[in-house]
């Protein structure tokens, strides 16, 4: 095959240091999923439907919450990448709750006597609201 010849470079831009810097800056700390705007539409208290989100999508909602209603008990700060299948797999950011889920909601009947409280973290595109006179 044929080597690439790096005795005598291209002519051309010696690079723009700010450019250089800040890939150096991202190679450094990473790529944080969390983003700053934060706009939660739900709040600590607040009962939510978890979504039934189709298997065949991409999800990282575990399957035995589908359609369960649960407690929102924490909001974290900032707001956080959610991937999508777009071009570049990265949705619009949103908050992520910590929801409670009780055993008799989670399992019915078949729940254990002395069951834990299960707490999920989830992203605001798997929670819907719950009508109040439900």
């Amino acid at each position: 095959g044929a080597l690439l010849d790096v005795s005598d470079p291209p002519d051309g831009d010696a690079g723009d240091p700010a450019i250089d810097a800040q890939i150096i800056d991202y190679l450094r700390r990473g790529d944080s999923p969390r983003r700053d705007f934060a706009h939660p539409k739900f709040a600590v208290g607040q009962t939510v439907r978890i979504a039934d989100i189709p298997a065949g999508e991409h999800t990282r909602l575990p399957g035995y919450l589908r359609s369960r209603c649960g407690t929102v008990t924490r909001i974290f700060e900032g707001d956080y990448g959610y991937f999508v299948h777009t071009g570049d797999g990265i949705g619009d950011p949103m908050p992520i709750y910590i929801v409670e889920f009780t055993p008799d909601e989670l399992w019915g009947p078949r729940a254990e006597p002395g069951a834990n409280t299960v707490y999920a973290e989830l992203f605001e595109a798997y929670l819907q609201p719950v009508e109040e006179d439900q």
